[in-house]
């Protein structure tokens, strides 16, 4: 008994020792990685964040007509300044990948199309998810 619960024991250790080595050189080289990347990934993802506005700046626009936004996702949009459509026609890559980092969409702004939405929303057109949520707004 006693010979079977050390060697349990050593099991146990060794398999800690193990995750402990693969983990610090995974771990050193992803550290490596972002190095020959150019620099700190985290800081090009904060340098993107799209230009902020405060509510009283603009006139807000109804962003739930864009689809895939509902009022959850527009209150967290509001929260980071973003009001009207032409915010949001005029993000670049690196804009969508600040968002996504910040709300947790990862990858939904593009699967979604909110950007080409926000353009013709911007520019006085209709898409066809605006015209059926007018339609139940009653507008």
């Amino acid at each position: 008994m006693f010979l079977i619960a050390s060697k349990m024991i050593l099991c146990l250790v060794l398999a800690f020792l193990l995750g402990a080595v693969v983990g610090y050189l995974l771990c050193k080289m992803c550290k490596e990685s972002e190095c020959e990347a150019g620099g700190a990934p985290a800081q090009k993802v904060f340098d993107a964040k799209p230009k902020a506005v405060s509510k009283e700046e603009v006139t807000p626009d109804d962003l739930k007509r864009i689809s895939g936004v509902g009022e959850k996702i527009e209150a967290a949009l509001n929260g980071l300044g973003v009001y009207t459509f032409e915010q949001i026609a005029n993000w670049n890559e690196d804009n969508i990948a600040w968002v996504d980092e910040h709300l947790v969409f990862k990858g939904r702004i593009k699967r979604e199309g909110w950007v080409e939405q926000a353009k013709l929303l911007a520019s006085g057109e209709e898409t066809e998810f605006s015209k059926r949520f007018d339609d139940k707004k009653g507008k």
